[in-house]
């Protein structure tokens, strides 16, 4: 047999067994992916955080497109308490959030409404509302976030637009208690403002009154003093005058 055949058949061999190892190699590692995304998620459907996020975190890896993955991971670092990990969760999958991008941002705004840093809360729940005019529960929340921030008007606002979108909502009640409360107080807020208002103009015109006082005062002890110098200048030219007679 001619040494080229036999070189060339045995490098078709290697050829060969070089790729029947990387098709097993690949396919063992997209099973060993699949096998961790399935049981991180069968170990979050068990309501086991602490072990189902390291299996989730391999499956993200290598599948950072899977957009259900970065629910369950940042679910799971909330349910732990690790909201900081559940924010950076969220964050590192906007870009392939697609339609569920508005519930991406509804999801930090909720996270940031935990941490009570209610204006990054309001500010996700505005970026979700862009996203979805019609995601009702934002409105909800960022009524309550408005709540939290003193800024009564705009909870007002959103609390009605929640109401009108859900009106056989289970908290109806309640949200009608809360705008009604709400309403006492921008109007309590509204005469105390006027009345502020007033009593700065009323002391400004004091003020004002006063000072007119003052440089009337100021402007006429100015003339007394004139005609007192001159005054002074006959007495002395009536003075020499009579000498001169006498």
């Amino acid at each position: 047999m001619p040494t080229a055949f036999v070189l060339r058949r045995d490098a078709g061999l290697l050829l060969l067994l070089l790729l029947l190892l990387f098709g097993l190699s690949s396919a063992h590692a997209q099973s060993g992916e699949a096998t961790a995304k399935q049981q991180g998620e069968k170990l979050f459907m068990e309501n086991k955080p602490q072990e189902a996020i390291p299996l989730l975190e391999t499956a993200l890896r290598h599948a950072p497109e899977d957009v259900e993955l970065y629910f369950y991971l940042a679910t799971s670092y909330e349910q732990l308490g690790q909201l900081d990990a559940a924010l950076q969760t969220y964050r590192q999958g906007l870009t392939h959030a697609g339609a569920r991008k508005a519930q991406f941002y509804f999801n930090m705004g909720n996270l940031e409404q935990r941490r009570r840093k209610y204006t990054q809360a309001l500010e996700l729940y505005t970026q979700a509302l862009q996203v979805d005019r019609d995601m009702t529960p934002a409105y909800l929340n960022r009524a309550n976030v408005n709540v939290w921030l003193q800024e009564y008007g705009e909870a007002v606002a959103d609390y009605r637009v929640y109401l009108s979108m859900e009106p056989r909502s289970s908290q109806k009640e309640n949200i009608e208690k809360m705008i009604a409360l709400l309403n006492e107080k921008i109007l309590v807020a509204e005469q105390e403002r006027r009345a502020a208002e007033i009593k700065q103009e009323e002391e400004e015109r004091r003020r004002k009154a006063l000072l007119e006082e003052v440089l009337n005062s100021l402007e006429q002890s100015g003339q007394d003093t004139e005609r007192f110098s001159s005054g002074t200048g006959e007495v002395k030219e009536y003075e020499q005058e009579f000498d001169i007679v006498d």
